[in-house]
């Protein structure tokens, strides 16, 4: 409607003011300006008033609305949700007439909304912690609409869990040099990688960061000397490691030592005498006739308990981690899969302690040479696609086909089949030859 605004103005010696628009006039009269509009029956207009003080002008914006036209004041889109990289957005503003932007105390603080014209331009930094909020109120008239940004978390972010207090902690280190490499190559496309690395000297977590073309080796926190063979230790390191770097998925590495399903209280010192109980787990049985004896080619006794033996890996020094402990504290992190980058856990009972804890698992039958998973193809590979698992057993097995020592085997399984595997096999069982009665009633 037909509208007269009166504003105070201070200024030392101002005199002038003007418009360019025939709807808008303005007076000045004993340092106050008077802005007077008529009737507008079209649409939607604007223009600038200015005000002079010497040499020096300002600019008063001026918008009026068609008559019969209510306030509004909106965007495409009021609830954003982006991902965790940085980022810059435009974003177009449709209003009835002149708005402004209003916030929460502290609300704007890790993200910037500057206004731009008819447009809001908002620049976000990379997000390393939880999912977070921006909130901002587009004012016109007496008319507000609530504008959010979310940034999710980030989206993957890799866990490598080193044992290395024994024989292969320079091969591990080596395996470190390698996902630098990648990382400095530009690998990560917005994810992150966080080490547990245990050796001698101390455990400590750091992370690989992208520095544009380098590499920077970032410690997050640091252990001293711990116990990785502590099942409570790992579960505290796996705590950790969520707080530090949360994500919506994460991917789980482990490198070490594993003897699959033989049991950390095996004497291995003594492997090449055909007396020790290594030779006897590996001795075949020639009898055709049933026998109360223990079948050493299938089960092995715990040297003091007397109980079946079970299944170990890691080391720290001398002393192993059982592989259902670690299944155990493993679930504190839920990974997507694990890469078990050790010897024999692509066994089928190794196996079956991890369902539940993840879903897939990629692990070989046989033994993994000391140079382990070729980690600079890998990581650019699994940042460049989380789901293609296949492409990492290629990549592996590839890479010794030329090596010095050919020998490699890579499985992907999907563990959440295991129960009804289970199942097929207790349906077999009962029909098999040479199974102990003993141990048979154990597992009904």
């Amino acid at each position: 409607e037909a509208t007269t605004v009166t504003l105070k103005v201070k200024a030392s010696g101002w005199g002038t003011a003007s418009s360019d628009a025939d709807w808008c006039d303005v007076t000045t009269e004993n340092g106050k300006l008077t802005i007077e509009v008529e009737l507008n029956e079209g649409e939607r207009r604007t223009t600038h008033v200015v005000v002079g003080s010497g040499s020096t002008t300002k600019l008063i914006y001026v918008s009026q609305r068609a008559y019969g036209v209510d306030a509004y004041v909106d965007v495409a889109e009021r609830d954003m949700v982006v991902s965790s990289l940085a980022d810059t957005l435009y974003i177009a503003v449709d209003a009835s007439d002149y708005w402004t932007m209003e916030f929460e105390p502290h609300e704007e603080e890790w993200c910037s909304w500057e206004k731009l014209g008819d447009q809001i331009r908002v620049t976000y930094p990379t997000n390393k912690g939880e999912a977070r909020t921006s909130t901002v109120n587009l004012v016109c008239c007496d008319v507000v609409t609530t504008v959010t940004l979310t940034q999710q978390a980030c989206e993957n972010v890799l866990v490598a869990y080193f044992m290395g207090s024994n024989n292969l902690s320079q091969a591990l280190r080596n395996n470190i040099s390698q996902m630098e490499m990648a990382v400095k190559e530009g690998a990560l496309k917005g994810g992150r990688i966080l080490i547990f690395m245990d050796e001698y000297v101390g455990s400590s977590i750091y992370e690989l960061i992208d520095k544009g073309g380098e590499c920077s080796r970032t410690m997050l926190k640091n252990y001293n000397t711990i116990d990785c063979t502590d099942a409570e230790v790992m579960r505290m390191v796996l705590r950790d490691i969520k707080r530090l770097a949360p994500a919506q998925h994460y991917g789980f590495v482990f490198g070490g030592h594993a003897t699959g399903w033989v049991s950390d209280s095996l004497d291995m010192s003594s492997m090449n005498s055909y007396t020790t109980e290594w030779n006897k787990l590996r001795r075949q049985t020639t009898s055709d006739e049933e026998s109360e004896l223990e079948h050493y080619g299938l089960w092995m006794k715990r040297h003091v308990e007397g109980d079946w033996k079970t299944r170990a890996l890691g080391y720290d020094g001398s002393r192993g981690m059982d592989i259902p402990e670690f299944a155990e504290a493993l679930a504190e992190l839920s990974p997507d899969f694990v890469l078990m980058d050790a010897c024999f856990m692509a066994s089928v009972e190794a196996l079956w302690e991890l369902r539940g804890v993840t879903r897939r698992v990629i692990a070989s039958s046989i033994e993994i040479m000391s140079a382990g998973f070729p980690y600079n193809p890998i990581i650019k590979s699994l940042f460049g696609d989380w789901d293609n698992l296949a492409e990492l057993c290629r990549i592996y097995v590839d890479s010794y086909k030329t090596s010095w020592s050919p020998n490699a085997a890579a499985r992907l399984v999907d563990v959440t089949h295991l129960e009804a595997l289970a199942e097929a096999v207790a349906d077999v069982l009962p029909s098999a030859r040479k199974i102990q009665k003993s141990w048979l009633s154990s597992v009904n």
